[in-house]
């Protein structure tokens, strides 16, 4: 609804629905998600985007 009038900017390829369902999928499969790795694998596989992960230290 905000990005409608132009007050939001969107700057993430990253859609909520896909984010939520990737969890979803890697966390009731097959019990082989241990790490958070797994989970960005997860939701690259399911959504074919190449998101990388950027390290804050």
């Amino acid at each position: 609804m905000a990005g409608q009038p132009g007050f939001t900017i969107r700057q993430r390829d990253i859609r909520p629905l896909d984010f939520i369902l990737s969890l979803i999928d890697a966390l009731a499969g097959d019990g082989n998600c241990d790490t958070q790795a797994d989970l960005h694998r997860k939701f690259n596989e399911l959504t074919g985007l190449n998101v990388y992960l950027k390290k804050a230290y």
